[in-house]
């Protein structure tokens, strides 16, 4: 997964080596920075019994693709390892409720995030 950060108005996210495989029709999405209600670094923590997979794939630890989670809505996965995640809380306006994705420095990327929804003022 990379995450480009360049263009002020929306972050882009790429689904690199297997997530790209897996999910081709939805290798990259573009998230406006306005959609971004909060960014996490917590440990994923998902409940198998609330969770309806849509398209992807849920196998072992590998999170791959478009899930319903009752009582919150539509999530996007892109993880193997649970503890290497940020989770962008997104408001109620865009298509997903959270994206959870998998990169290599959570903490730096989740921090270039904040970093700039603090600077234009949209947190």
């Amino acid at each position: 997964m990379t995450i480009d950060q360049k263009h002020n108005d929306y972050i882009t996210l790429t689904l690199k080596g297997f997530f790209g495989v897996i999910l081709p029709f939805t290798n990259k999405i573009r998230i406006p920075y306005s959609a971004i209600n909060q960014v996490l670094t917590d440990t994923v923590k998902i409940d198998k019994t609330r969770t309806i997979k849509f398209i992807g794939v849920s196998m072992g630890n590998r999170n791959i693709g478009i899930f319903y989670v009752v009582g919150k809505g539509k999530v996007f996965y892109a993880f193997y390892r649970k503890n290497r995640c940020i989770t962008l809380k997104l408001k109620n306006n865009f298509k997903y409720k959270e994206v959870i994705v998998e990169v290599e420095d959570k903490e730096r990327v989740a921090q270039d995030i904040t970093r700039h929804l603090q600077k234009n003022n949209l947190i």
